[in-house]
């Protein structure tokens, strides 16, 4: 029997975390380019490797992140470090530490408005969507720096007409569920995608082993234990946010439904530490997908989001067209008199808040590009009509409850979308 000796076995791919050296570039509409051929797109594949295309990949992102992180810094957003709830990035001997967004720690005690983003459960902080951050529409309408900007730009007065110079400052606060890994030869948190393009001794041996105790971070061991956390230790937290502070929060597809289903649990503790203001969530999954069902049993968590939120869904029609009014609370006993055990055995969708389109030929991945100022519009509406504000019922057109009637009879045509408006070109 042969075998080969470790010297032996084909080295495993390495590339430098510079995009210079990497012949990539980002040009002046923020898109990333290559050096070469300026006019051209990145492209994923580079070779016919998929190892080497991966490890790339990381490289590439690796820039990208710092690039995030630096455009934040200019805005006055800069990055926390759990558990120790500092600026200053902590050292390896300080055990396992993993970063979020947060507006300046003097100007969030201050702030009169905050919004808290929870993004998806599998992307890298501050990101969308990674291939709307690489190709089109570029590094800020893709991750949060074009959100920042946009919502920066909007503070505005809480009462009556003041000087510009005396409008309120909205200060940005976000989540990390999706970097929960973290290693300790690299000190850094990273995604289960980061983890896999760690180096290795040769191309033929697999990825690192995860240490669920040293691989993992104090109180951020899984999604649900880091947005607690998060909102414990800062936004339910005096010491970093103001208890006068109006709060919105916004939830991203998976991190919408994890948003939810801590809502709902502590609904009764954060109602009265925090002032949330409103809700919005961007394509989650019906409540009949959940793996974890909701218990929807708290009446006053379900009348907040009745009048106080609202969902943008995955759909052919024109941007904020009217889809679904809140499900009411007479239809909900009833369907859950007719299943008490598990909702998601439901096959008819919840809708918690009214709803409406995200926009049309939207792929789920460029959503917050196409949707985020019409989120951004929703707050300041929610804000102009401060305490005595609560959502109108949406004027549902024919089509669309024509379209819902053939849904629910289990017409193959849904209305909301077809495999063909949502298929994705490889990267």
């Amino acid at each position: 029997m042969f075998r080969r000796l470790p010297n032996q076995l084909p080295q495993d791919a390495n590339y430098p975390s510079n995009l210079r050296k990497l012949g990539l570039f980002i040009n002046e509409s923020h898109q990333l380019k290559q050096s070469d051929h300026p006019e051209d797109a990145y492209r994923f594949a580079v070779t016919t490797n998929n190892r080497y295309n991966e490890v790339r990949e990381e490289a590439v992102n690796i820039c990208l992140r710092e690039e995030l992180a630096n455009r934040l810094s200019k805005l006055g957003v800069k990055r926390l470090w759990l558990p120790s709830l500092t600026n200053e990035r902590p050292k390896v001997d300080d055990g396992p530490t993993m970063p979020i967004f947060a507006t300046e720690l003097k100007e969030l005690k201050k702030a009169k408005r905050v919004v808290v983003v929870v993004g998806k459960l599998t992307e890298d902080l501050g990101i969308w969507d990674w291939k709307s951050t690489r190709g089109e529409p570029g590094l800020e309408a893709g991750t949060v720096v074009g959100f920042v900007k946009d919502m920066m730009a909007r503070s505005f007065p809480s009462v009556g007409e003041v000087d510009e110079t005396e409008k309120e400052t909205t200060a940005f606060i976000m989540p990390n569920p999706g970097q929960l890994l973290y290693s300790y030869k690299h000190n850094r948190a990273m995604t289960l995608d980061s983890w896999s393009a760690l180096p290795r001794p040769s191309a033929l041996h697999m990825a690192p082993l995860i240490d669920e105790k040293m691989n993992r971070i104090e109180g951020s061991e899984a999604a649900e234990k880091h947005l607690t956390h998060v909102f414990e230790k800062i936004v339910a937290n005096e010491a970093f946010v103001s208890k006068d502070a109006e709060v919105f929060l916004l939830g991203l597809n998976d991190g919408a439904d994890q948003l939810v289903k801590m809502l709902e649990e502590n609904w009764t503790t954060y109602s009265t530490k925090l002032k949330v203001a409103g809700v919005a969530f961007i394509n989650p999954l019906p409540l009949y997908m959940h793996t974890s069902p909701l218990a929807l049993v708290n009446a006053d968590f379900l009348s907040f989001l009745a009048q106080r939120g609202r969902t943008w869904s995955l759909s052919r029609h024109p941007l904020n067209t009217a889809l679904a009014n809140t499900t009411t609370a007479d239809k909900l006993a009833e369907l859950k008199a007719g299943n008490l055990v598990d909702l998601t055995a439901l096959n008819e969708e919840i809708h918690l808040t009214p709803a409406v389109s995200c926009g049309a030929a939207v792929e789920p991945g460029d959503m917050m590009p196409t949707i985020s100022s019409a989120v951004l519009d929703w707050f300041e509406d929610v804000a102009a009509g401060g305490v005595g504000y609560a959502n109108e019922p949406l004027e549902i057109s024919e089509e669309i409850l024509e379209e819902l009637r053939l849904e629910n009879c289990g017409d193959q045509d849904d209305g909301v979308w077809s495999s063909e408006e949502l298929t994705t070109s490889p990267e």
